[in-house]
């Protein structure tokens, strides 16, 4: 402290009444004390309690402390008192007590308070700070859970440490499914992506624009794990406090703030087998120009991940062995890509040489030729029959086989900047900026040639039609998908009277989406020829030709091939946030949080330009903008009722949460493009709903060692865009039961796009669980939570447009069909039904899906005096029921453990050891088998699937991550020596796990296995 003389003079006041022996100071004693000036405060416990308080008057003149009452240690009071003010109390009862500005990671933020609005804390969240023994079920990384997890982006980390995370692949592992993104995936419980909201700082990002009036989850795999402070994940439907989009949960996603100084980090990363490079550079500078004043912080990264070829691994050949060992293709169609020319049989008949040929009978539908065969009629017979029954499953060289992607290469980037200034005491300002890019980058194969030739095809060598696959090399394109988002907000925070602080924030974001690819193809004339009509001057395509021979006259047709689509989404948000105690309560303040806001994001027109493939023509088109604007309100109360200590055992600690939040939507197509496109009358291109939702909880602690908890929450989607844009066909003719089948002949309104009336799925949840601390608080943690979530009004498109469907089915759709009265002429005829005027065929909404799952988290920590102190930690999902009903007539289908679905059992788990300045980390990732089928697939389609499989069952996989740091505090002698140097060395999949194979999926392994396998990491921390 700067001034010590007020620090004594507060030390003379108080050691008068610590005259009495400390000894003889109670455990605890019961007190009861309303809010006053903080000094007041101090020297009333140090009269109660019999102690020595120091402080500085400088310190406490400008706080209050906050009115308690309860059983408390004179710590207890103490830290009480302190409560969000910034200030932290040292020492002991025998040594005294001191009170001190605390640092950052010392403040223990007021319940129920957003983190933004307590004193002392360096932070932009502007969301309540969640805890794991919270009313919900939130499980909470800290800093040092993330440091150990050794990820390498965001989506890894949530992916190794969150079993509720239901993700399988990233979207670096579906190169061609995903359009070379590299964007963050995260699914919370299997409800979708969409349905998963995440935020950053307890703020909304800009959202990815779609081609279809999409707004996809954002973005944020570029963000660096080092930058976080913490995550903060419930998984629980959760619309009453955090609105639209949080039907299977929230990320929140805390970044670190509190930085003094400079740090630079350098990572780099390798497999097993020399490959997969993984490169990422970080680095921070945090400082204060004025003494404390001001706060400037600013981090960068930066990550080049090379990715994977399919011939740096064995996955696709394991794959096609497997799938073409177990028998022949159906379709000709399913012939693998090769350096050979893979054929079979139309019909599936047998194949039979032509007499040129040497007229054998192959007793068999396929064969194949390869590149080193003689093309003389007696050598191509002789090759083709030795090869009957066979196909080439390996895959060509080149940009189309060896050299195509398994995983997409990465480039991303991560700029944070925050500057934030107190004026005074009771009033702050902050700038923020994000700005994150993320950058796929895949060769895009276009390097086959499928055809047929008929049996009097002069060029076949059979007796019967043909159907063919070969490689056409130097064709494909190389290109990928850059999504950049920024997100800039200001604010003021303010403090008010009685402890009431308010947040006036104002952010500006964007995401601008590029998807480009480039490169050959050939045009259309190469198709007449390869079916025998070459154009005039053209080179004739002979797939029983010698490769050289094929390939030069290929290269003749080569045009270029290219796509571009960019979009942008513009967001604008305002949010007002007012926060404060409003009583006294047996277990301490009711603080309440209050919330208006209003989020805008726009999506731009835009059109895509493009090279046809497999024409090579030019073509393109505009796609229209569109809107969501959301105004919502939004209230959060939390109350300790009653105070742990009370005489009513079972609801001692008794706390409710209690929230509420309205949210009115409206969404908009571009002006006048229904109108244009499909015919829509005004006033079909948007549509606006509002929603109550709402979460109400409780916890309890029976028992000092255990805590009981349950709630209630909400949620529901914003209407759905895509549905506005729908068109359909009016099947004609419309036979009408109720008029004697005849047809309908009068004009009928058909509506096939949503009426500007669309009914967005809405979800309720419910939860409860129990958290055991038999050791203390400081001691070992196990919680147990269930969770039942049923999602209802989801969508059904099946049967859109289709008009005879809904009047053959009036009675169980009203309102659907309208008709004019019934006339008695028509009664007299036998009509039931008037003539009908109009029929909405647009959307059902009578699919659902039910959730149950049990959370398990232990938290173990186990303290040595001579061998450091270690953690036991695990986290154990089991998932029972993933149901969903379609509608109409489908049955209800479960998901779990199937290929398209959750799984039953997936869980993590480890053991970290700390030692002064060494650490050692040990991980484990399990996830459970599952069945390679789909969950919805017909009869015939499973029956496809096993038959190449060869089995039901994708094996379960268990690997291990381990993770070693070393810290070295070195001596500075001025400027910009460093100051600390750390060393983190890393082993991901130790054990070097080998993926099961899956030939459904895209990749052709395991959806969640690690395709890199092997792999290390050493990472050099320099701090100045």
């Amino acid at each position: 402290m700067r001034d010590f003389g007020p620090l004594m003079t507060a030390a003379i006041l108080i050691t008068p009444f610590a005259a009495t022996s400390a000894a003889a100071e109670p455990a605890a004693q019961r007190l009861t004390m309303r809010s006053k000036p903080l000094k007041s405060a101090l020297l009333e416990v140090a009269r109660r309690y019999k102690v020595e308080i120091l402080f500085s008057n400088d310190t406490v003149r400008s706080f209050r402390a906050l009115a308690i009452s309860g059983t408390f240690t004179a710590q207890e009071a103490l830290s009480a008192l302190l409560t969000g003010s910034g200030l932290a109390v040292r020492g002991s009862r025998e040594s005294g007590f001191m009170i001190v500005r605390a640092p950052q990671s010392d403040i223990p933020p007021a319940a129920g308070m957003p983190d933004i609005l307590v004193v002392g804390h360096k932070t932009q969240n502007a969301d309540i700070r969640r805890r794991s023994n919270d009313v919900q079920p939130y499980q909470v990384l800290a800093r040092r859970d993330i440091r150990m997890a050794q990820a390498g982006t965001v989506d890894e980390l949530l992916g190794k440490r969150v079993s509720q995370n239901t993700a399988g692949l990233s979207s670096a592992q579906k190169p061609q499914g995903s359009q070379g993104s590299v964007r963050s995936n995260f699914n919370l419980r299997g409800l979708g992506m969409d349905e998963t909201l995440v935020l950053i700082d307890g703020r909304p990002m800009p959202r990815v624009p779609g081609m279809k009036f999409a707004l996809a989850q954002a973005d944020v795999n570029a963000l660096s794990t080092g930058a976080l402070e913490r995550a903060e994940v419930l998984t629980s439907t959760a619309g009453g406090i955090y609105g639209p989009g949080a039907m299977g949960g929230v990320i929140n996603l805390v970044l670190r703030r509190d930085y003094r100084g400079a740090e630079v980090t350098a990572t780099s990363g390798l497999t097993s087998r020399g490959d997969g490079a993984y490169r990422r550079w970080d680095a921070r500078a945090g400082f204060t120009p004025d003494g404390g004043a001001t706060d400037v912080m600013i981090a960068y990264s930066r990550i080049m991940s090379d990715g994977l070829s399919n011939g740096e691994r064995d996955y696709a050949d394991r794959t096609r062995a497997r799938k073409y060992a177990g028998g022949l293709p159906s379709l000709y169609v399913e012939l693998p890509l090769s350096s050979s020319v893979n054929i079979a049989s139309i019909g599936g008949t047998p194949l039979t040489l032509r007499a040129a040929y040497g007229g054998q009978a192959l007793g068999s539908s396929i064969t194949y030729l390869a590149p080193q065969d003689g093309r003389s009629p007696g050598d191509l017979g002789a090759a083709l029959s030795s090869r009957a029954g066979g196909l080439d499953t390996g895959l060509p060289s080149g940009e189309g086989g060896t050299g195509s992607t398994l995983v997409a290469a990465q480039r991303s980037s991560m700029l944070l900047a925050n500057l934030r200034h107190r004026f005074g005491s009771r009033l702050e300002a902050y700038l923020d900026l994000i700005r994150l890019s993320d950058k796929g980058i895949i060769n895009y194969s276009r390097s086959s040639l499928t055809g047929t030739l008929s049996a009097d095809d002069p060029r076949n060598p059979f007796e019967q039609d043909i159907g063919f696959v070969m490689p056409a090399p130097g064709l494909g394109t190389k290109g990928g998908t850059e999504t950049r988002t920024t997100r800039v907000n200001a604010g003021l925070i303010v403090s008010l009277a009685d402890e009431w602080k308010a947040n006036l924030d104002v952010s500006l974001g964007q995401v601008r989406q590029l998807y480009a690819v480039a490169g050959r193809t050939y045009g259309l004339d190469a198709l007449y020829a390869l079916y025998g009509v070459p154009l005039a001057g053209r080179p004739a395509l002979d797939p029983f030709s010698s490769a050289a021979d094929f390939n030069a006259a290929l290269a003749d047709y080569q045009v270029q091939s290219s796509f571009r689509f960019a979009q942008v989404n513009r967001m604008s948000d305002g949010a007002l946030r007012i926060a404060g105690p409003l009583a006294r309560l047996g277990g301490g303040p009711v603080t309440a949080t209050f919330l208006l806001e209003q989020r805008l994001e726009k999506v731009r027109p835009s059109r895509y330009d493009a090279l046809s493939e497999p024409f090579g023509m030019p073509y393109g088109s505009a796609v229209p903008g569109f809107s969501e604007r959301i105004r919502s309100a939004y209230a959060e109360l939390h109350a300790p009722l009653i105070d742990r200590s009370s005489a009513i055992v079972p609801f001692r600690g008794l706390e409710l949460q209690l929230a509420a939040r309205r949210d009115a939507t409206r969404a908009r197509l571009q002006s006048g493009y229904l109108r244009n496109v499909i015919g829509a009358p005004d006033g079909f291109d948007s549509a606006g709903r509002a929603a109550i939702t709402y979460t109400v909880g409780a916890k309890a602690l029976p028992v000092p060692w255990l805590l009981v908890r349950a709630s209630v929450a909400t949620g529901e989607q914003t209407p759905p865009l895509s549905e506005l844009g729908q068109t359909g066909v009016l099947i004609s003719p419309i036979f009408d039961p109720r008029r004697g089948n005849k047809v309908t002949t009068t004009p009928v309104d058909l509506s096939v796009y949503g009426k500007g009336k669309i009914t967005p799925e809405r979800a309720k949840s419910f939860s409860a669980g129990l958290v055991l601390t038999p050791l203390g608080a400081d001691g070992a943690v196990f919680s147990l939570d269930y969770t039942h979530i049923h999602r209802t009004r989801e969508v059904d498109g099946r049967v859109i447009g289709d008009a005879n469907y809904f009047v053959y089915n009036e009675a169980a759709f009203p309102g659907r069909v309208t008709r004019l009265p019934l006339s008695v002429e028509d009664a007299a005829l036998g009509y039931t039904g008037g003539v009908i005027t109009q029929i909405d065929t647009s959307y059902l909404n009578t699919g659902w899906t039910k959730v149950d799952a049990v959370d398990a988290h232990l938290s173990f920590p186990i303290g040595t005096a001579t061998f450091g102190d270690f953690v036991v930690r695990g986290s154990l999902t089991w998932q029972p029921r993933f149901t969903r009903y379609i509608g109409l007539d489908a049955p209800a289908a479960s998901y779990v453990d199937h290929s398209d679905g959750v799984l039953k059992w997936r869980g993590n788990g480890g053991i970290d050891w700390v030692s002064g300045p060494a650490s050692i980390s040990l991980s484990g990732q399990y996830y459970g088998p599952y069945r390679v089928t789909s969950a919805t697939g017909s009869p015939s389609y499973a029956e496809s699937v096993l038959a190449q499989q060869g089995r039901v069952w994708v094996s379960s996989q268990l690997t291990f991550d381990l993770a070693a740091a070393y810290r070295w505090e070195l001596q500075r002698s001025g400027g910009l020596q460093p100051r600390s140097m750390d060393l983190r060395f890393g082993i991901s999949d130790i054990f070097d796990h080998r993926p099961a194979i899956d030939v459904v999926g895209e990749p052709g392994y395991s959806i969640y296995a690690n395709p890199y396998r092997r792999r290390f990491e050493l990472a050099l921390t320099l701090g100045v």
